[in-house]
């Protein structure tokens, strides 16, 4: 489990469900030349903390120093971590959201007329929205006198 704030809890779902054991992508790494063409439980727990980082999947995968390809070869033959990859990617705005809200609990102010000003827009955003519709007219003159 990770601890986000005192008393709250975020489930972690463990990568080493395989123990030691190399998961394998269908494609077995034939040369040693390039990105591995394996996931391993090591590249498994760095795309995690990516994810948890908030990267996307292109951003993982070079985090991690794995191949797209291969990443997403993965993910067919394993189809339940794409589930997985969502919660883990909602960890940085969860945790976010905790320190907005502590620091409500808190009374900060600041904090408060930040939160009021983005979730309760109509009534106490600092901006204004303005409707607007500009009509241009053109004027299209065919009979201009030819120059001398």
């Amino acid at each position: 489990m990770v601890s986000l704030a005192k008393g709250h809890r975020f489930k972690s779902y463990s990568c080493n469900q395989y123990d030691n054991k190399e998961v394998v992508s269908k494609s077995e790494n034939k040369n040693s030349v390039g990105r591995p063409r394996t996931i391993t439980p090591k590249i498994l727990e760095k795309l995690k903390e990516a994810f948890m980082m908030g990267c996307n999947k292109r951003e993982a995968c070079f985090y991690a120093e794995v191949a797209e390809s291969t990443f997403y070869d993965f993910l067919k033959e394993y189809p339940e971590y794409s589930e997985k990859i969502d919660i883990w990617q909602s960890y940085e705005k969860i945790k976010a959201r905790m320190v907005v809200h502590k620091a409500l609990d808190k009374g900060d102010r600041e904090m408060a007329k930040w939160y009021l000003e983005r979730k309760a827009k109509d009534e106490f955003s600092t901006k204004q929205d303005i409707d607007a519709t500009i009509k241009n007219k053109v004027v299209i003159i065919d009979d201009l006198p030819d120059e001398e």
